[in-house]
This record gives structure tokens, sequence and C-alpha cells, in this order.
């Protein structure tokens, strides 16, 4: 379930999680040639992912460029702000090439939940090739491929964000109430 990835020079915003580690999958065996941007936001985890996509990247002779925040301020808001700041400034990565982000259907559904919270954004060089594949799908998709990742363990965890409640309890929550969230 892969939407329209553009021709030509790529980006892909990689996270080192498993959906983006699904879409590089999926450009590698398309014989896309693409460049990474990635994002360390200085956390444990953070940095064990940079790690993980520096060597990634190494292994196969992508293009890396890895971005670090320095700021002080390190709320979730924070951390969207200056990669959407970074991602949608052409001159940081030299040229206008698309960007491709993994954001897929659950995702999408976070946002619209988010949809007071400033935290989404959208731009006409970031296209989401996978809005049409579930988390569920790209889990499947990656274990039949073996697709290696890193799992950050907040993602798990209610308490770390606003995202990460509405992930983890009230989307749950709607299933079980039998509202069908999609």
């Amino acid at each position: 379930k892969v939407l329209g990835i553009p021709k030509g020079k790529i980006y892909l915003s990689l996270s080192g999680g498993i959906d983006s580690m699904v879409l590089a999958h999926f450009l590698i065996n398309g014989k896309k040639d693409f460049s990474v941007i990635h994002f360390n936001h200085g956390t444990q985890y953070g940095n064990k992912a940079s790690l993980f996509v520096e060597e990634f990247c190494f292994n196969r002779d992508i293009p890396c460029r890895i971005y670090n925040y320095e700021e002080e301020n390190n709320s979730e808001y924070e951390w969207a702000e200056w990669r959407r700041r970074i991602l949608t400034r052409s001159y940081l990565i030299g040229q206008s090439y698309p960007v491709l982000t993994a954001h897929h259907k659950d995702d999408s559904l976070e946002s619209l939940l988010m949809r007071h919270h400033p935290i989404s954004y959208l731009n006409k060089n970031i296209y989401r090739p996978l809005l049409a594949a579930t988390k569920q799908e790209i889990r499947d998709y990656a274990s039949n491929n073996g697709v290696k990742y890193v799992e950050d363990p907040t993602n798990s965890d209610p308490e770390s964000g606003l995202r990460n409640k509405i992930r983890n309890e009230l989307i749950p929550l709607m299933r079980e109430c039998k509202i069908n969230p999609y």
C-alpha cells in the first residue's frame, strides 16, 4: 500500500523505527535513488537510533545527514517544530527535492484526534506514501520481510505525550466501544 513515490532524487526522513525502515526497504527494493535525513532528539533512545540509522546507511552506501537537537526545551511540540523547519527549508538539504515520511493510516487518525494541537503540518515537498497502510500492515510487512528496526520505548507509554495517550488509551477505548475510528 505505497502511494505514488516521486521520481528522481528523494530524501527519506528515517527515524530507525519500524515505519520508516519499511519505507526504506520499499525504496531499496524499488531501486530508488535516495538520501536519508535523520533527527536525533538527544534522548537515550535518540542516540541509539542515530547509531542504528548511521550504520544502516553506511552499510548500504546511502548518503545520510543527521540533525542533532540542541535546544533546552524537550517537548513533543518543540521537536515537531524543529523537524518541520528543517524539512520545509529546502536550502538546508540542498535543493528542493521531495521528502518522504513514513506516516501511515494510524498516524493520520492520531493527528486528526489531535487536530487542536499544533503538532501536525503539511508542506508541498513532504510526501507520505504509506498513508493507506495501517500500523498492523506495516508490522506484518516488516515481519515477513525481515526488516530490522529500533523501537522507541516511549511509544507504548501513554504518559510520555499526548500522541501516545491517544495511541495507547483513546483509540483502543474507541475500538472496545465498537467505534470504528477509520
